[in-house]
């Protein structure tokens, strides 16, 4: 064989090689709802590039933000096909299954460390069998954060300036349910739709995590910012379990891994941006109401829901959390009997504990007081039970005591004196 016939065989054979098809790098579409500069955009662009550090040209994580590939629901539901590979959701989730509702209860979380707790000792074990269920896997538990309502109307400073409302909630049945027990008139909607409907008036109000509120822009078109904090969210890193198991096991580790590692980064980067993004928001001069009692919103909807009937009288009694003043006492034994009111005789007595002396507040209405309970003699014979003494007006009664332990005691006394009176 000639020189030049061995050239043209390699030639030849290049060429050939070269023709062959080249295997196009895997990619891992992640989609979430978050805004540029968002907590979801911060967090899962820094997923992005720890992984992207790991699997080398193995795959590549692309991020897709701004529901760019579509909402929560339409990405829980492309998971589930296999034409998304990750994705962020949050309240969407007990939509799912009712058990991550519990995230939707108020006040239930305290803090970060509580949540590590809840992760700990129940999510992995409870929550996240229930997602696989679903066809879902749950890689991580990140943040969504602590939800403030933004209105146009007017300052939330008690369960009644809810009242009628239009307040956009996320895509998750509970939420609809706990304000509409607080009688707004909550509906479900995207949040890539969320700053027309406020602009347009379509809504009146919203309510978020500070993070989403400023990066969506909302305080260019609300006025109002109560800091209610009435809900903790969290977010969730998700796959389709199908799709997932197609994965080679090398890729799945470092996916797996590295989203577990990236929330301490979402925990840190969360709790600076409660303050940062409060801060930003006082410069932009918008009006902040601050929402005195911390657990008005749960007291009242506890409390409505527990009143005795007793002879035909409608009648309240309980403890808030310590620390409730006395205006926000005051505030929410009338707000508590509007509600339990309905033409019927209405008692409501509540007590707290603020520096260290028990304070109580009585409610009656007309028709309580036409049968002879007034709110004068029941305040009277707590406090004397508490160790102090007190008065008022016969609708409502306020006094104050040295006993806090006797809280239950003076709470059985009320209950006897209407019992009595009835």
């Amino acid at each position: 064989m000639t020189f030049r016939h061995c050239l043209a065989g390699a030639l030849a054979a290049l060429t050939a090689f070269c023709a062959l098809p080249v295997l196009a790098q895997l990619e891992i579409k992640f989609g979430h709802v978050g805004e540029p500069s968002s907590l979801f955009a911060i967090s899962a662009e820094e997923f992005a590039r720890r992984a992207n550090a790991k699997l080398g040209n193995k795959a590549k994580v692309v991020v897709f933000g701004s529901s760019q590939l579509g909402g929560d629901k339409e990405l829980l539901q492309k998971l589930k096909l296999g034409t998304v590979d990750i994705a962020l959701p949050s309240t969407v989730m007990s939509s799912e299954s009712d058990v991550f509702g519990v995230f939707e209860m108020p006040y239930l979380v305290k803090d970060r460390a509580h949540m590590g707790r809840i992760e700990r000792d129940l999510f992995w074990s409870k929550m996240a069998p229930e997602a696989e269920k679903k066809g879902l896997k749950i890689l991580a538990v990140w943040e969504n954060g602590y939800r403030h309502i933004t209105n146009s109307k007017r300052p939330i400073n008690t369960p009644a300036d809810l009242v009628g409302i239009k307040l956009r909630v996320p895509e998750g049945k509970w939420r609809v349910k706990m304000f509409q027990a607080y009688g707004a008139n909550p509906s479900p909607m995207k949040f890539s739709e969320v700053f027309t409907a406020l602009q347009t008036g379509v809504m009146d109000g919203e309510e978020n995590p500070f993070t989403q509120i400023y990066s969506a822009k909302f305080q260019e078109v609300q006025k109002y910012l109560s800091l209610t904090g009435h809900v903790y969210t969290p977010a969730y890193v998700t796959v389709g379990a199908k799709k997932w198991a197609t994965l080679p096991d090398d890729v799945r580790t470092i996916l797996e891994e590295t989203a577990k590692q990236t929330q301490a980064f979402a925990y840190a980067a969360a709790e600076k941006g409660d303050n940062d993004l409060l801060a930003k928001l006082k410069d932009a001069e918008k009006e902040i109401e601050r929402f005195r009692a911390e657990k008005v919103l749960q007291a009242a909807a506890g409390l409505a829901a527990s009143a005795a009937d007793i002879k035909g009288v409608a009648l309240v009694t309980g403890a808030v959390p310590d620390g409730t003043g006395a205006d926000d006492l005051r505030r929410l034994v009338l707000d508590v009997r509007q509600r339990v009111t309905g033409g019927r005789p209405a008692v409501v007595a509540l007590f707290t504990v603020a520096g260290g002396r028990p304070l109580t507040v009585v409610a009656t209405n007309e028709a309580a007081r036409e049968r002879g309970i007034k709110a004068g003699e029941l305040v009277r014979t707590a406090a004397k039970t508490l160790g102090g003494g007190g008065g008022g007006k016969d609708d409502v009664a306020q006094g104050g005591g040295q006993q806090p332990a006797a809280v239950p005691d003076a709470i059985e006394a009320v209950r006897r004196l209407v019992a009595e009176k009835a």
